[in-house]
């Protein structure tokens, strides 16, 4: 028979361990919940920054006035501008092919809804992707496209799993 300070101590470190491993996850999903937050929030700014620059004739980014804003360049280098059907008006020089939104995606954005999807590739880092409706006199106009990598996020997300 098993002694009964055994058992008190087995029970003790299950406990111990079962109240450790639901702390542990419990800390990588608020993490990955809080990381997920800041990046929307982050691209939701950019996109915003970006539409103020879109031009409402030609549809292409204007340059930025000061030669300090070396960060809004950067940022229109991975900003797609789509008519309202869905077509490609204007690319930055880093986005290869962008993949299509969905029928449903885009019927959202043309009803004047910003709306984020997570583009995944095998070849590359996954993308988190905002698509912003520009709208002029209540109608959309352009729909405005940035993308921003996820790789910091899932390298913090790794590191806590260790």
């Amino acid at each position: 028979m098993v002694a009964f300070r055994t058992h008190i101590r087995r029970s003790a470190l299950s406990v111990m361990l079962v109240l450790l491993t639901v702390f542990a996850v419990l800390i990588h999903a608020g993490l990955s919940n809080l990381l997920s937050r800041h990046i929307d929030h982050e691209l939701l700014i950019v996109a915003e920054q970006a539409a103020q620059r879109v031009e409402a004739k030609t549809g292409a980014m204007t340059a930025p006035d000061d030669d300090d804003e070396d960060d809004v360049r950067e940022d229109a280098r991975f900003t797609v501008i789509l008519e309202p059907s869905g077509t490609v008006k204007w690319r930055g020089s880093a986005v290869s092919e962008p993949p299509l939104l969905q029928p449903a995606q885009l019927a959202e954005v043309q009803r004047g809804r910003t709306i984020y999807d997570t583009i995944t590739n095998p070849k590359d880092d996954p993308l988190r992707r905002i698509s912003l409706p520009i709208l002029r006199g209540g109608t959309v106009q352009y729909i405005l496209q940035t993308e921003m990598s996820l790789r910091l996020v899932q390298d913090t997300l790794r590191l806590l799993i260790l």
